[in-house]
């Protein structure tokens, strides 16, 4: 398989029943991470992102990272 084609598969894979906010523990939905994200970009502070969401401040940071939400475009 070459290394495009490992791509379009990737990209084609449904997600896992856990994943984002199929999981029965997650605390926001995928319009919340774009909002956090957007905010972020905007120049919003974490923690102040993290009260109006009721995440703590790290979950904020690893979403405005991209190491969490990862599948949320």
């Amino acid at each position: 398989m070459s290394e495009s084609q490992g791509v379009l598969s990737v990209a084609n894979v449904t997600l896992p029943p856990s994943v984002g906010e199929r999981n029965s523990a997650a605390k926001l939905t995928a319009e919340q991470v774009r909002a956090i994200r957007a905010a972020v970009a905007a120049g919003g502070r974490l923690a102040a992102l993290a009260v109006a969401f009721g995440v703590s401040p790290r979950t904020v940071r690893h979403i405005a990272r991209g190491t969490s939400w990862t599948h949320v475009r």
